[in-house]
């Protein structure tokens, strides 16, 4: 307990990345050396949306980051809700995803809602979400400058999503 404590204040980690993560003891001192988990904390609002980036997490073959999304009154959200795309994954400016030869490589990605840290948060207007990135090079993240865009908090249906609120939401972190 008492590591877990010290590492989490060394760390910054919030509340929310201990349990989605559950780092092990050693973990947590390997992180201790390391710059792969960093507290961000960003917020952008777009037309009542508000979107915080509060972690990362990465090492040469995946980034997490970490998002928290409230909505204003007249905004609701439910287990369904997502963003319609990551328009945008940047490292060092060169796009990662890009469709010709100039990409960082080929990689999986997503964006979605963390169903283990929204379990116990019962809100239709706070929801957490998880972008997941990896990719098939063997690169080190670190002290690179990461770019994130998401557009468009969406509803999805049975066959198609419906754009709930309209919006860009830029992220950039070191």
């Amino acid at each position: 307990m008492a590591v877990t404590v010290a590492a989490k204040e060394f760390f910054k980690w919030n509340d929310h990345l201990l349990e989605r993560l559950e780092p092990s003891e050693k973990q947590q001192e390997t992180m201790q050396e390391s710059t792969y988990i960093q507290n961000i904390d960003q917020s952008v609002t777009q037309n009542g949306v508000t979107v915080t980036l509060i972690d990362s997490v990465q090492d040469q073959g995946f980034l997490y980051a970490f998002f928290e999304v409230k909505t204003d009154d007249n905004i609701s959200m439910t287990d369904n809700t997502s963003f319609e795309e990551m328009t945008h994954f940047k490292i060092d400016g060169k796009e990662v995803y890009a469709d010709d030869d100039n990409r960082f490589g080929s990689l999986s990605t997503g964006v979605s809602q963390d169903n283990l840290l929204n379990y116990e948060q019962d809100s239709a207007h706070s929801k957490y979400f998880t972008a997941g990135i990896s990719y098939d090079s063997d690169y080190d993240l670190s002290n690179k400058t990461v770019e994130i865009t998401l557009k468009n908090l969406t509803e999805e249906g049975d066959y198609d999503k419906t754009v709930i609120t309209d919006g860009t939401w830029d992220f950039k972190w070191t």
